[in-house]
């Protein structure tokens, strides 16, 4: 379950929220309030509450649907692989999904006859994890390939509802900072912590908040830290350089610009930016040097300077109500977080 009151922001970057019509309503998400739908690489919505009878087309992957409440992506992926004895890395996913919530989305297998016969067999694996639509394809699921998500809030309130309604109408004429949210950042941010201390070059350390093991010297650190799937890899260690942008973004005007920077090791390249001082502040005030976000021991770990969406817009926003509940439906593009929305509408106070 996730609490906004709970969430420190500004430990994650987060300095500044904007609507106005924040109702401060202390919604709590959890796998019976929010619920999550992928949409994928063709624009049709994985749905949650009917089949999607995708067609056979092809046998160079398996892919099927995964339902699935109180996980994350990768631990679903786990106790999928565990059943299956086959290894974690071998799954395709457009995205991972929140771990709070009911969730439907796309996986992919390389297909093998035996392999698919078992996925068959599985089901439903326990009441948190449902499989269904299982069919072959020419096509996996790459990460990020994905057009976006679909969600839906569903709460009491009491009152506060012209706000609400108020607030809903800032979103769609002004749409939303796009900050990376705190399930960018592992629990207990455990990602963040992973991820300065790798910058910092103490591999060890970094492996110890990811292992919660003790460290020795006799240890290969980077070899240890090289056994995590590529993917979890770089969705680690790229956290700090989120962390940036979250502060970066949090010191430019609303709608000043459409893209702006992820700081990154090549920085200087950018010194022609409008904002370039601000990096500069925000690098100072944080004790450390651009070149340090080139790794090289782990070049997939790139943390280049690249462009990022700087406002996200919710589509087909809307809020039906029945009695004194409601349900707040809305569309975001791929990397675009819920919590954000959720956050300018329920509780944008920075702790």
């Amino acid at each position: 379950m996730v609490k906004l009151n709970n969430i420190n922001f500004r430990a994650i970057g987060i300095e500044k929220f904007d609507n106005q019509y924040c109702v401060n309503y202390p919604l709590e998400l959890n796998a019976d309030s929010f619920f999550v739908e992928e949409i994928d690489e063709a624009g049709k919505v994985v749905y949650l509450e009917k089949e999607n009878n995708y067609q056979n087309s092809g046998k160079s992957f398996i892919r099927f649907k995964l339902i699935k409440r109180n996980l994350s992506t990768l631990e679903a992926i786990k106790i999928i692989a565990d059943k299956l004895n086959i290894s974690s890395k071998l799954f395709g996913y457009y995205g991972l999904k929140d771990k709070y919530a009911t969730t439907s989305q796309l996986l992919s297998l390389p297909f093998n006859e035996q392999l698919l016969k078992k996925l068959l067999n599985l089901s439903m694996l326990n009441s948190d994890i449902k499989i269904s639509d299982i069919h072959t394809s020419n096509e996996g699921c790459k990460l990020g390939k994905n057009v976006g998500n679909r969600f839906v809030v569903r709460f009491s309130l009491q009152h506060n509802e012209s706000d609400l309604l108020k607030g809903i109408n800032y979103l769609r004429s002004n749409g939303v900072r796009n900050y990376f949210n705190y399930q960018r950042f592992g629990r207990k941010l455990i990602n963040l912590k992973a991820s300065y201390a790798l910058i910092q070059g103490y591999l060890g350390i970094a492996l110890s908040f990811l292992k919660n093991i003790k460290i020795s010297s006799k240890q290969d650190y980077l070899k240890e830290i090289k056994k995590l799937d590529k993917r979890l890899r770089m969705l680690i260690f790229q956290s700090y350089q989120a962390y940036l942008f979250n502060k970066l973004l949090s010191r430019i005007e609303l709608n000043s610009y459409r893209y702006i920077i992820l700081p990154g090791y090549d920085l200087f390249n950018y010194k022609d930016v409008v904002y370039f001082d601000k990096i500069q502040q925000i690098l100072s005030e944080e004790g450390i040097c651009y070149k340090q976000l080139e790794i090289p021991s782990m070049p997939e770990i790139d943390m280049k300077c690249r462009f990022r969406k700087a406002i996200s817009f919710p589509k087909e926003i809307s809020l039906s109500k029945e009695g004194n509940r409601y349900e707040l439906s809305f569309i975001l593009e791929r990397g675009e977080y819920a919590l954000n929305v959720i956050s300018e509408l329920f509780y944008n106070q920075i702790k």
